[in-house]
């Protein structure tokens, strides 16, 4: 299983690897999903999945 951050990642269960989500979408677009004045991460993650698949990563 791949985990995408924006940053490395410490400790993660075994089986588990990290990978940088710049290679999917930049880390500036998550600051355009925002409801009430508070991110809103259900927008930003619909958009990185479409980006996976259309890159052929999903």
């Amino acid at each position: 299983m791949t985990l995408f951050s924006f940053g490395p990642l410490a400790d993660l269960p075994d089986g588990v690897r990290n990978a940088g989500a710049q290679s999917i979408v930049s880390p500036e677009l998550s600051s355009r999903f925002y409801y009430d004045g508070a991110p809103h991460m259900g927008h930003f993650s619909d958009i990185f999945r479409y980006r996976m698949m259309k890159t052929g990563l999903a």
